[in-house]
């Protein structure tokens, strides 16, 4: 009988857990009631131990397997404000030609009865980003293995940890972008932070007027997406001053997003004081602005 490595890593992010640590983290993350409270170095040493064993047997029992979401298909990601199927902006924070796409109402199971049917705590599902990002596959079934996860993301902790975990977007970026364009365009909160955040892969000329088009043409309300646009703008303004500069000041963005933006620009330390007084010149609606 396969043995049950749910539960045993459950137990084991359980010991490491601290009670003032999950207040903390559940002080950032608004209405997240899974939280165990365990700091991020515990969670990747754990990742980098279970990559020496039986990865594969864990993420297939928490419903991840390369290849659940056949090429063609249509992403599909818990509704608004639901309960993901499964489930750090602070802490210091296949064969070849198969594409990684979920098919439309597939769910990601190894076809076998889930060991555990509870809730997941944010913890596991940091855990199983962590291996995903850490495991040494081809490209294409580690993006099959992304593509089964993102819709288990309910929240920026899991999403901008995973986003980064996704080195394979530095080394292979031309097939990695093509992976992240549907959730660039999608309607659903966390499945389009996704695609915003995955831009801090490709902070370079070539890539930057492609991202600000993205930016231009996202209109999505969530508070999550906006804060993510305007975090990543404000790095391609770091790392780009000129070519970022040229965007804002003819561009598409709502005042919220454009003004959260600015805002993130003057409080970056790599940002001069004689930089900083001109950025705040360019605030919309400024009784509105948070200087």
């Amino acid at each position: 009988m396969e043995k049950n490595l749910i539960e045993d890593i459950r137990q084991r992010l359980e010991s490491l857990a601290e009670e003032k640590y999950r207040e903390f983290t559940s002080a950032l993350t608004p209405g997240k009631d899974n939280i165990l409270g365990v700091r991020l170095p515990f969670i990747r040493k754990l990742a980098k131990e279970m990559l020496k064993g039986d990865w594969r047997v864990y993420l297939e029992q928490a419903g991840i397997r390369a290849g659940a979401f056949p090429q063609g298909g249509t992403m599909v990601f818990p509704e608004e404000g639901a309960e993901a199927s499964s489930v750090e902006e602070a802490e210091a924070s296949s064969e070849e030609g198969a594409k990684a796409s979920p098919e439309e109402g597939a769910v990601a199971s190894s076809g076998k009865e889930m060991a555990s049917p509870r809730k997941e705590t944010m913890e596991e599902v940091l855990l199983q980003g962590m291996i995903i990002g850490g495991c040494k596959v081809p490209v294409e079934e580690k993006l099959q293995l992304a593509a089964a996860f993102i819709p288990k993301i309910d929240c920026w902790p899991v999403c901008d940890n995973f986003c980064g975990e996704l080195k394979i977007a530095d080394t292979d970026q031309e097939r990695v972008w093509e992976f992240i364009q549907p959730y660039l365009k999608s309607d659903q909160e966390y499945g389009l932070r996704f695609g915003v955040v995955m831009l801090l892969h490709y902070l370079n000329p070539g890539y930057a007027d492609l991202a600000f088009a993205h930016f231009d043409r996202i209109r999505h309300e969530g508070y999550y997406v906006k804060m993510a646009v305007a975090w990543v703008l404000s790095m391609y303004y770091v790392n780009l001053p000129e070519l970022t500069m040229e965007y804002l000041k003819k561009n598409e963005l709502d005042d919220f997003t454009y003004n959260k933006a600015l805002q993130k620009i003057i409080e970056s330390l790599r940002v001069d004081q004689e930089t900083k007084a001109r950025i705040k010149t360019m605030k919309r609606n400024k009784k509105s602005f948070l200087s």
